[in-house]
C-alpha cells in the first residue's frame, strides 16, 4: 500500500508544533501532559529544568521514574484521581537543588468520547509565597504571644465607625470638634458606643475587674470618668486630623468602681490608616506611682506645716496663756463693777475667752496634723470607749443620739479612736443647725472593726467629696479645715481607712474600718 504525503501539510504541522513548543516554553509555569499509562507525552523546558531532566529525554518516561519514589508518592493519588476524570488541585513540597520547594499543581483530565486519554498538568513555584505566609503567620503568632502575656493592659479595637462619623461631621462643616462634643455630649456617647472591642489580654481583665472581654463590651461606658471623657475628645480630634497615634494620662473607673490613674497610648495598626479598622490601645496603671507621689508631696507639706506649727505653738501659746490669765483676773474684778455694767462685762469676757480657746484649738490641730502619730493598741471595750467619747461632747437640745454596738471587745488605740469619734460627732452637730439625729454604730467582725457616724444634716456636695479629707479644705464660715484631715491621719496610723458617703439634704455617713488581729476578742 502506497502512502502519499503532502509536503506542504507536513511543513505546516511542523510549524504548528514549533509554535506550540515556543508557547509552552515561554509560560512561567510547569506544563506537562501525562498519558493514561502515566508516561510523559509532553513537557516544557521549565518543567524539565526543575526536575533536572533533559527535555528531549523526558517524553516516554514514567512519572515515577522521573520524580523518584518519594516525590511520586506525594502526587500519585492526584494523578490517579485525574485519570478517573476528577479535576485536582494540590500544594506539595518537593526537594530541588538541595532545598525544599513548594509547588501548586492543577491536574486537568483530557476526556475524549467519555474516556480519559491523559492529564494536563499545570504547576507554579509558590515557595516565596509560602515563605511570606509563614513569616506573616509567625509574626502574628509572636504578636499574639506578646499580646496575651504582656503585663500591660492591651486592647484591640475597631474604630472604623468612629472614623466614618468624624468624616460625616467634617462634611457637615463642623470644624471645632471640641466645642461640638461639649455642646452635644450625646454624640460623644455615640462615638464611645461605636468603638468595637475586638480583643483584650488577661492584664486588661485583671486591671478592670472583668471576667471576660464580653463583660467589658457591655460595660465600656462605666470606665469613663469626667477626666477620661475630656481625653476621649482629644483622641477623637487627633483621629479626625489623620494622626495615627495618641497619648494621654487620666483616670478610669474599673467595673468594681475603683478609680485607676492610667497612661493610655492608642496606635492605628499599619495597613488600617484609611479605615482605622484596627487600633491597638495600651494602658499602664500609674495608680501606685501617683499614690507614692502624693504621699511624698504630703510628707513635704507635713514637714512645712510642722515647722509652721512649731513656730506658731511657741510664738502664740505664751501670749494666749497671758490673755487667758488676764481674762480670769478681769472676771474677778467685775465683782467691784456696778451691777448695771457687770452683766455686759461678763459677756464680753466670756466671748474673748471663747476666742482664745478657739485660737488655741487651731494651734493644737496644726500640731496634731503635722506631728508624728504612733498607735498603741490595747484591748478595750468598744461600748465604753464610744460612750466615753460622747460624754465629752456638748450636744444641743435639738440633737438626738443613738448608739448601737455588736461585738464590743476590740484591739485598737483608744486615745486615737476617741479623738476621731469626737471630731466626727462635732462635725455632725455643726452639719445640723436646725437639729437632727446622730447614729453611731460599731460592728466587730472577724477581721475588722466598722464604726459608722451618721447624721441627718445638710449633706456634702458631690464635687466636694473627693477633697473632704484634704487639709485646710472647708466650706464652713468659721473653720480651718483640719478636723477631718486629722481624723484621716489618726485612723491610717492604725492601718485603717475612713470613707464618706453623702447626699445634699440627706445627711452624711463616715465609716471607719480598723483591722482586727485574729483571736483579739478572746484577750
Amino acid at each position: 500500500m502506497q502512502v502519499l504525503i503532502d509536503t506542504q501539510e507536513l511543513e505546516q504541522a511542523k510549524g504548528s508544533q514549533s509554535l506550540l513548543r515556543l508557547l509552552i516554553d515561554s509560560l512561567p509555569a510547569f506544563i506537562s501532559y501525562i498519558d493514561s499509562e502515566q508516561r510523559y507525552a509532553l513537557a516544557n523546558a521549565l518543567y524539565a529544568s526543575f526536575f533536572e531532566q533533559p527535555l528531549d529525554q523526558l517524553v516516554g518516561r514514567s512519572v515515577k521514574e522521573v520524580l523518584g519514589g518519594e516525590a511520586y508518592e506525594k502526587v500519585r493519588y492526584h494523578i490517579q484521581a485525574a485519570l478517573n476524570a476528577e479535576r485536582q488541585s494540590y500544594e506539595y513540597q518537593l526537594p530541588h537543588a538541595g532545598k525544599t520547594r513548594w509547588l501548586k499543581s492543577i491536574y486537568i483530565p483530557n476526556i475524549e468520547k467519555g474516556k480519559v486519554k491523559g492529564i494536563f498538568v499545570l504547576g507554579i513555584d509558590i515557595t516565596e509565597q509560602k515563605q511570606a505566609e509563614n513569616a506573616v503567620r509567625n509574626g502574628e503568632e509572636r504578636y499574639r504571644r506578646l499580646f496575651e502575656n504582656s503585663p500591660i493592659s492591651l486592647w484591640e479595637e475597631d474604630y472604623s465607625e468612629i472614623k466614618k462619623y468624624l468624616n460625616h461631621l467634617r462634611s457637615e462643616g463642623i470644624k471645632d470638634l471640641r466645642k461640638h462634643f461639649i455642646e452635644h455630649p450625646e454624640n460623644l456617647s455615640k462615638c464611645a458606643s461605636a468603638a468595637k472591642i475586638l480583643d483584650v489580654n488577661e492584664a486588661t481583665l485583671v486591671l478592670y475587674g472583668a471576667k471576660s472581654v464580653d463583660e467589658l463590651r457591655g460595660e465600656l461606658s462605666r470606665v469613663f470618668t469626667p477626666g477620661s471623657q475630656d481625653n476621649f475628645i482629644d483622641e477623637l480630634i487627633a483621629l479626625s486630623e489623620g494622626k495615627t497615634q495618641f497619648e494621654g494620662e487620666f483616670d478610669n473607673r474599673t467595673l468594681t468602681g475603683e478609680i485607676k490613674h492610667i497612661s493610655l497610648t492608642s496606635t492605628v495598626i499599619p495597613g488600617y490608616e484609611d479605615t482605622f479598622g484596627k487600633v491597638l490601645i495600651s494602658i499602664i496603671d500609674l495608680t501606685e506611682r501617683r499614690r507614692m507621689e502624693e504621699k511624698l508631696a504630703q510628707t513635704e507639706r507635713l514637714s512645712a506645716i510642722g515647722e509652721t506649727a512649731a513656730m506658731v505653738g511657741h510664738d502664740l501659746r505664751n501670749p494666749l496663756q497671758a490673755i487667758s490669765t488676764a481674762l480670769y483676773l478681769l472676771q474677778n474684778l467685775t465683782a467691784f463693777t456696778p451691777e448695771e455694767d457687770r452683766k455686759e462685762a461678763l459677756a464680753m469676757i466670756k466671748d474673748m475667752d471663747e476666742q482664745v480657746l478657739y485660737m488655741n484649738k487651731i494651734v493644737s490641730d496644726l500640731q496634731n496634723y503635722s506631728g508624728p502619730v504612733a498607735s498603741e493598741p490595747i484591748h478595750v471595750d468598744l461600748t465604753e470607749l464610744l460612750k466615753g467619747a460622747l460624754s465629752t461632747v456638748k450636744f444641743p437640745p435639738n440633737v438626738e443620739t443613738a448608739l448601737s454596738v455588736e461585738g464590743s471587745r476590740v484591739f485598737l488605740d483608744p486615745i486615737l479612736t476617741k479623738r476621731i469619734i469626737i471630731n466626727l460627732v462635732t462635725n455632725a452637730i455643726q452639719a445640723m443647725p436646725d437639729g437632727g439625729k446622730i447614729t453611731i454604730t460599731g460592728v466587730r467582725g472577724p477581721t475588722s472593726l466598722l464604726v459608722k457616724v451618721q447624721d441627718t444634716g445638710v449633706g456634702i456636695a458631690r464635687e466636694d467629696l473627693e477633697r473632704i479629707f484634704a487639709p485646710f479644705f472647708t466650706k464652713k464660715a468659721k473653720g480651718q479645715g483640719l478636723g477631718l484631715a486629722v481624723c484621716k491621719r489618726l485612723v491610717e496610723a492604725q492601718d485603717g481607712t475612713i470613707t464618706v458617703a453623702s447626699e445634699l439634704g440627706q445627711g452624711t455617713t463616715f465609716t471607719l474600718t480598723i483591722p482586727m488581729p485574729k483571736n483579739s476578742e478572746a484577750n
